[in-house]
């Protein structure tokens, strides 16, 4: 974990939002969502549309709440 790997995709997020003005980290979010209800259809649970959602929230300056709905599920999964 100490090979700079943990952060380097943080890092490209942040500089990635700075460079367009926050749209990369719009679409940012969409994929994570995204990608998290593709893990949902494989487990056999219902998907949620949580791209749509983290996308809708931040759209209306909930930022911080699609990150910690993201963090959440991820915990969800690390939790299994």
């Amino acid at each position: 974990a100490g090979d700079g790997r943990s952060t380097a995709g943080l890092l490209k997020l942040i500089l990635l939002s700075f460079i367009t003005c926050g749209i990369y980290g719009l679409y940012w979010l969409y994929r994570a969502g995204d990608e998290l209800d593709r893990q949902r259809a494989e487990q056999g649970q219902l998907p949620g549309h949580l791209g749509i959602l983290y996308l809708l929230l931040s759209l209306f300056g909930f930022t911080i709440v699609s990150y910690a709905l993201l963090q959440s599920e991820l915990n969800g999964y690390a939790a299994e």
